[in-house]
């Protein structure tokens, strides 16, 4: 005999419920009231599944599934959903949305704009500027006007792009009697330069003077331009070649620097040549500050190199001879080494910042492993002084021997090059 069961969640049977029912097809099975009378129903009809009472017993439940609906606690306790509660919290945050500017980074662009900089003698000037990750911003200066866009872009290319493309509409602009006046005037100006200071040959003394090289490229790199172009020209002869250089800078001026018939015995020396004449010519023009002035007439500087042949280390009042001994190891590429020294005779006075200043001394300078594996006339105990009062005296005794050694050197590497 088969009957069907229905029950609600709160333990009372409902033949009408459309929660869960169960149907049984076992005569043993009766049904009551509460829901641990229905388990307990379970557990007798479980014991009564034996095989020696019943061949086959057959138990079916039906679970059907109720439709699902969205629960909301809100008429129960006046409760309001988690959806709701995020939608109309008044704390959180909106996101700010930024639109990004979707520019070019088309590098032709950027060439042309550079190229008609040239034809009319004008200098630009970029300032780009980072103003939070990954957006940035900037301006272009050009014929004392200011071209600036203040939106958003993904990188230096995109605003840099911009930029271009504003100052090509600018350029298109302008008077073409005014261009011509300023390109003629340029052009002249150039010319007489380049008549007057940089025809002849530039010497040696000349080309080792500053780094002219490291300057243009400075000041390429502070104006935002693209870097120097040198061309070489080579002379062949029957004992060796040489070799001859011309500078040309994108957007100033016209005439390339430097002359393809000056050769020189390097390629470095002749590059170094146009290098300066462009150096030159950007000081008289007010783009680039004159070069430091040297006190001591004996004393040349070529950048961070010194020369130091004929150097009189007593009459140097701008370089003291620590100071000199440092710019000399840097020239040679050596580290700084140590400087060591040692009482001689009786034992040294106390002097009034309670060191041992006062007193006979011994001083000498000692190199690295390294420095002694690359040069070993470096080893040992360089320049060494014995017995000498103060060790002030001691240590300007002992730096006067250190150069001495360091020149040779020095003259050594230059012959051998």
């Amino acid at each position: 005999m088969s009957q069907k069961f229905q029950y609600s969640s709160n333990g009372q049977s409902d033949s009408s419920s459309e929660y869960s029912s169960f149907e049984a097809s076992s005569t043993p099975f009766k049904a009551h009231a509460g829901r641990d009378s229905v388990m307990d129903n379970f557990m007798d009809f479980d014991k009564d599944l034996s095989p020696n009472k019943y061949v086959k017993k057959e138990l079916s439940l039906e679970f059907p599934n109720p439709p699902l609906t969205k629960i909301s606690f809100s008429s129960v306790s006046g409760l309001q959903s988690i959806e709701d509660f995020e939608m109309e919290d008044v704390r959180a945050e909106n996101p700010k949305v930024v639109q990004l500017n979707t520019g070019t980074t088309d590098r032709s662009l950027v060439i042309a704009f550079h190229d008609k900089c040239g034809e009319l003698a004008i200098t630009p000037e970029f300032d780009i500027r980072m103003i939070s990750q990954s957006v940035f911003s900037g301006k272009l200066s050009i014929c004392k006007q200011t071209i600036q866009l203040s939106g958003s872009f993904n990188s230096k290319k995109e605003i840099k792009t911009a930029l271009c493309i504003q100052g090509l509409d600018f350029l298109g602009t302008l008077d073409p009697k005014e261009s011509q006046i300023r390109k003629r005037s340029a052009i002249e100006a150039l010319r007489q330069f380049m008549n007057a200071d940089c025809t002849a040959k530039t010497s040696s003394e000349d080309l080792e003077r500053e780094s002219w090289i490291p300057i243009l490229n400075n000041y390429t790199q502070q104006k935002r331009i693209p870097s120097p172009e040198y061309t070489f020209y080579r002379k062949e002869t029957k004992l060796n070649h040489r070799f001859a250089s011309t500078c040309r800078i994108a957007t100033w001026p016209l005439t390339p620097f430097g002359s393809g018939e000056d050769f020189y015995s390097s390629k470095s020396a002749a590059k170094q040549s146009s290098a300066r004449e462009a150096v030159l010519w950007l000081r008289s023009q007010g783009d680039l500050p004159d070069a430091p002035t040297v006190l001591n007439p004996n004393f040349t500087v070529s950048g961070l190199r010194q020369s130091f042949s004929a150097t009189n280390l007593g009459e140097s009042p701008s370089l003291t001879q620590a100071e000199i001994l440092r710019a000399m190891i840097h020239h040679l590429h050596l580290l700084q080494p140590e400087l060591k020294f040692e009482a001689s005779g009786p034992a040294p006075e106390i002097g009034a910042q309670g060191d041992a200043c006062f007193g006979f001394w011994n001083a000498c300078v000692r190199f690295t492993d390294k420095e002694i594996q690359n040069e070993p006339a470096l080893a040992g105990e360089i320049g060494k002084v014995f017995h000498i009062y103060g060790k002030k005296n001691a240590k300007a005794a002992c730096i006067r021997e250190v150069l001495r050694v360091l020149e040779e050197i020095k003259e050594k590497r230059e012959a051998q090059s």
